[in-house]
This record gives C-alpha cells, sequence and structure tokens, in this order.
C-alpha cells in the first residue's frame, strides 16, 4: 500500500511538473505569436512607407518629365512661329520693294501694307477636334465652358480640362440633319 502512494505521489508530481512546462511552453508560444505579430505590422509599415517614397519620385520624375515635355513643345512653337514670322515678312517686304516700283523705275503707293488677317480662335463645340500643343495630341471636345475660358476634352485615355488659349480648332464636326 505504502508503493501505491508513493508511485501516486510520483506521478502526481511528475504531472504538476508536465503542467508546469506546458503552461512555459504556452506563454512561450503566446509572446513569440505576439513577436511575430508585431514584426509583421512594422514590415508592412516600412513597406508602405517605401512605396510611398517610391511613389513620391516616380510623380516627382513624371512631373519634371511634363514641365520639360511642355518647355521643349513651347519652345519648339515658338521657334517655328519665329521662323514662319520672320520668313513671311522677309517675303513680304520683298513684295513690298518689288512692288513700290513699277518698270518706269518710279514709286508707286502700295496697298500691300495692311496686315493679312490671322485665323481666329474660334470657339469648338462638342464633338470638334482640336488640337493639343502640350501633348501633341488631337483631341475630342466632350465639354465647353465659354464663360470660365475651359474646355474639357478627350485625348485617347486621358480626360483633360484646359483653357481655351491651350488648343487650336481643327476640325468642326459635321452635322448630320
Amino acid at each position: 500500500m505504502e508503493r501505491c502512494k508513493q508511485d501516486f505521489r510520483q506521478g502526481l508530481e511528475e504531472a504538476q511538473h508536465y503542467l508546469m512546462l506546458c503552461r512555459k511552453l504556452q506563454e512561450s508560444l503566446s509572446m513569440a505569436r505576439q513577436r511575430v505579430t508585431a514584426h509583421n505590422i512594422s514590415e508592412q509599415r516600412k513597406k508602405m512607407k517605401a512605396i510611398s517614397n517610391i511613389a513620391a519620385v516616380a510623380r516627382s520624375t513624371l512631373r519634371n518629365k511634363l514641365q520639360h515635355f511642355r518647355e521643349s513643345a513651347l519652345a519648339k512653337k515658338s521657334s517655328q512661329n519665329t521662323v514662319a514670322d520672320n520668313s513671311s515678312s522677309h517675303a513680304e517686304t520683298l513684295e513690298q520693294s518689288s512692288s513700290a516700283y513699277n518698270s518706269a523705275g518710279t514709286i508707286q503707293s502700295s496697298k500691300t501694307d495692311q496686315p493679312t488677317p490671322k485665323t481666329q480662335n474660334v470657339i469648338p463645340e462638342v464633338g470638334d477636334t482640336v488640337y493639343v500643343p502640350s501633348l501633341g495630341k488631337q483631341a475630342v471636345v466632350l465639354k465647353v465652358e465659354a464663360s470660365k475660358g475651359e474646355i474639357l476634352v478627350q485625348a485617347s485615355n486621358m480626360k483633360l480640362r484646359l483653357k481655351l488659349h491651350d488648343i487650336q480648332t481643327l476640325k468642326l464636326r459635321t452635322k448630320q440633319g
């Protein structure tokens, strides 16, 4: 009987020891789970911060490239206008000087001193095709707000709100009736 009591006590102590080990393992498992969760959260925050930094750099780069593109387009347009103005003024000067003298060598009054009429910037209507120099593309007019001097156009898959002076009217839509 005494032996049974000793075996029972020894089994009880052994069970208590294993129970205590189980509790310690459960606590360490719980701590490990918390650390893994905290690590995951910190890694997600690092990734989100890295992505937002990369996005900011990309936005900045795109903004700079767009600005450079616009400046080069404006410079190209102004150089073309300057070349065209210079050649037209040179041609007008030659024409005026040649028409100022008649065949007898006397000076005539010239009526070509009047400036040539420039094309007026017509306000386009919805459905018209316009040219957007800043993009170098054609676009279709979606909405015209003449009071604000703005126009909504679509070029490919981009919808843009532009000022009327930023576009050139190409052709009017064909009216069916």
